[in-house]
């Protein structure tokens, strides 16, 4: 009896020290959307889009992108990219959130010294492992 105890109480508790997470996230105007996957270990962060394959979030530069860096905080990730769309740059901040499984995405365009600032709030949710 003690042993199915201990090992009821082992799977239980499980899922709530996990090490990896995924959320699905979607866009406010629902056209696009977004899986990750963070692997607290070893501060790693994958992404997919629909019918694609993961990819390592924080190396993964698209053809318009200059640079990427990723700053991992327990359950938080910045990542701040620059892309180079008709001779002006953009400032992409992604923030990511596994606590409140949220993500927020910052466009901060910086053309003859006026900053507009856009901002989205994508829906996610959280995907059991």
């Amino acid at each position: 009896m003690k042993y199915i105890l201990f090992f009821s109480f082992l799977f239980i508790l499980r899922p709530i020290h996990s090490e990896n997470f995924m959320m699905n996230c979607t866009s406010p105007d629902f056209k696009k959307t977004l899986f990750f996957k963070y692997v607290q270990e070893e501060s790693k962060l994958f992404a997919r889009p629909m019918k694609s394959k993961w990819a390592n979030f924080c190396k993964k530069n698209y053809q318009y992108e200059e640079e990427v860096e990723c700053n991992f905080s327990d359950y938080k990730i910045i990542r701040t990219s620059i892309e180079k769309k008709n001779k002006i740059k953009i400032k992409v901040i992604s923030l990511l959130n596994f606590y409140d499984f949220s993500l927020k995405i910052k466009n901060i365009k910086d053309a003859k010294n006026t900053d507009e600032h856009v901002e989205e709030n994508y829906r996610c949710r959280k995907i059991k492992i």
